[in-house]
């Protein structure tokens, strides 16, 4: 048995809408690497990260839409895998996947490919809602959450 995990770490109930999809290429810059040429391990989550805001912009739950609706989006897991090393001035792909949650919740998974398709990691983020100015933590999902997964299961988010 391999020692990366393999499957999804969210449980897909029936009647789930299918995930949420984005890719985005990126080049390996001087400043991610380390003497070595070699992705300074930190830099994993900032690709995680772009992936899931540009999803984000996609789906009509951006930082500037968060924040107009007086929403912040705080950090409640990020895990990751890491499986083959990437270099300096390559073009890498990173993939993420929006899951469905009837939760006050956002659940990614999020995979990076070097320059030659191999996997380079995955891994997976949950973040939780909150009020932004009060700093509440939302139990309940908000408004905008709820509207996104509303278009989200009538199908009119398409493929993002």
């Amino acid at each position: 048995m391999s020692r990366y995990r393999q499957k999804c770490p969210f449980k897909i109930e029936p009647g789930d809408p299918a995930p949420l999809r984005c890719s985005l290429k990126h080049r390996v810059y001087f400043s991610e690497t380390d003497a070595l040429g070699i992705v300074w391990h930190g830099n994993y989550a900032a690709y995680f990260e772009r992936a899931i805001t540009e999803l984000g912009h996609r789906i009509g739950m951006s930082a500037s839409q968060l924040k107009d609706a007086d929403l912040a989006t705080p950090l409640a897991q990020l895990h990751i895998d890491y499986r083959i090393p990437l270099y300096l001035d390559e073009e890498i792909t990173t993939q993420a996947a929006l899951y469905w949650s009837e939760g006050a919740m956002l659940q990614y998974e999020v995979s990076i490919l070097n320059s030659r398709g191999q996997t380079a990691c995955t891994g997976y983020i949950i973040q939780m809602f909150a009020a932004l100015h009060s700093r509440e933590t939302l139990w309940v999902s908000p408004p905008l959450w709820e509207n996104c997964k509303k278009n989200w299961k009538e199908g009119k988010l398409g493929n993002v």
